[in-house]
Order: structure tokens, then C-alpha cells, then sequence
């Protein structure tokens, strides 16, 4: 097997947006126009060490939840002095989710979403 040292070291071509949605005859897929019909959730915290995070989420930025039920807060949390609405870690699985933020217009701290996946890939699309 010969490999051509020169082509593997190259960086894969770049396909802008009018390329892909001209392959595609329908176009890149738009998220509808309200959220799904599922729970929604604040200070949503999930890590998974070696599995993948996938899914549909809703952050409702102006729920309360009691303190005891909290996770402990990450590092960057206690730098920041306050708790992220969605955070999603995975140190050795990709994420690849859709994230509606719900209007937060009663809540005075902007929202904020916090997505940790070193060593693999973040497919995320924010709906707002």
C-alpha cells in the first residue's frame, strides 16, 4: 500500500453553504417554527465519560429549581459565580443536539449553555 504523505496532510476542502444546499435539492433542514411539545428544563447538567449525548432539549430559562437538587457547580460555574441553564459534557463521546431557548425576557442574567467534548465533535443547533 503506497500513501501520498503530502495528500493525508492536507486539510480536507471546505464546502461553503452554497455547494451543500445545491447537492441537497431540498436545502439544509429548518427547525420548525416552536419548539416540540417535551419537558423543558433550567440548570440542566449531563456528563457522560465515555458515551455519546444526544437529543432534543428546552431550555426555559425562567424555571426555579430548589438548590438541593442542583449538581455540585463545575469550575467554570464557580469562576463565573453562577449556574449554566444547560450544560452537556462528554470527554470521549461527541454531542450532537438541537437546543430551544425559550424567551427569558423575566430573568435579568443571560442565558447560558456550556458544551464540553474534547477529544470528539459538537454537532449543536441553538433555536431561539
Amino acid at each position: 500500500m503506497v500513501i501520498d504523505k503530502a495528500a493525508s496532510d492536507a486539510p480536507p476542502a471546505y464546502v461553503g453553504p452554497d455547494v451543500a444546499s445545491s447537492s441537497n435539492a431540498a436545502g439544509p433542514s429548518k427547525p420548525p417554527l416552536s419548539p416540540p411539545p417535551i419537558a423543558q428544563c433550567n440548570t440542566l447538567n449531563i456528563e457522560r465519560p465515555h458515551n455519546k449525548i444526544e437529543g432534543v432539549f428546552v431550555v426555559a430559562p425562567d424555571l426555579v429549581m430548589a438548590e438541593e437538587l442542583l449538581a455540585p457547580l463545575s469550575d467554570k460555574e464557580t469562576e463565573e459565580g453562577r449556574r449554566a441553564n444547560l450544560r452537556l459534557s462528554s470527554a470521549h463521546g461527541s454531542i450532537k443536539v438541537d437546543v430551544w431557548v425559550l424567551d427569558a425576557s423575566t430573568v435579568k442574567q443571560p442565558t447560558w449553555l456550556s458544551f464540553h467534548a474534547p477529544h470528539s465533535t459538537s454537532n449543536l443547533r441553538i433555536v431561539s
